[in-house]
């Protein structure tokens, strides 16, 4: 049976919302910190992704993309409508696209990444911006990892302070 490997990643700090609206809302300056420290983080766990989904907001996109900076092979996401501000089904479903890859990323929003951590882990987990998490576990493919509420391990939570 396979091992699989899951980050789960929410964007980093994004100004409160003004003139923008909320899917165009960037990184601010410490999201952009954020986002480099969390990419550096990853990139010492010595996970390489092979795939990466991210909701196609700009603040999760700006956030992958300074984050997969710091790794040896920066990976260029597939945005995802559907990831924008999730909720744990959708979260599940999308997990099922990381089909015939054993490292995966998501990148997404509160509540639906928190929800994910929870369902899989076990943990309720509040994820702060730019927090990861990395999860494992064996399973045949993806959507028997995405149902299974038991066999996944919380491997590591990573913070960008």
């Amino acid at each position: 049976m396979p091992h699989l490997t899951l980050i789960i990643l929410r964007h980093g700090d994004s100004p409160s919302y003004g003139a923008e609206r909320d899917h165009a809302r960037g990184l601010s300056a410490q999201g952009r910190a954020q986002a480099k420290a969390i990419g550096v983080a990853l990139a010492a766990e010595g996970l390489r992704p092979s795939e990466a989904l991210c909701s196609d907001a700009q603040r999760t996109q700006q956030t992958w993309a300074i984050a997969a900076e710091a790794l040896p092979s920066p990976l260029t996401p597939t945005l995802s409508r559907a990831l924008y501000l999730a909720d744990l089904l959708q979260m599940r479903e999308a997990m099922e696209q990381l089909e015939g890859h054993t490292v995966g990323v998501i990148v997404g929003h509160n509540p639906g990444v928190s929800q994910l951590v929870g369902w899989l882990s076990g943990e309720r987990l509040s994820m702060g911006t730019a927090t990861a998490v990395i999860l494992s576990c064996e399973a045949e493919d993806w959507r028997a990892a995405a149902d299974a509420r038991e066999g996944w391990r919380l491997v590591k939570i990573l913070r960008p302070d």
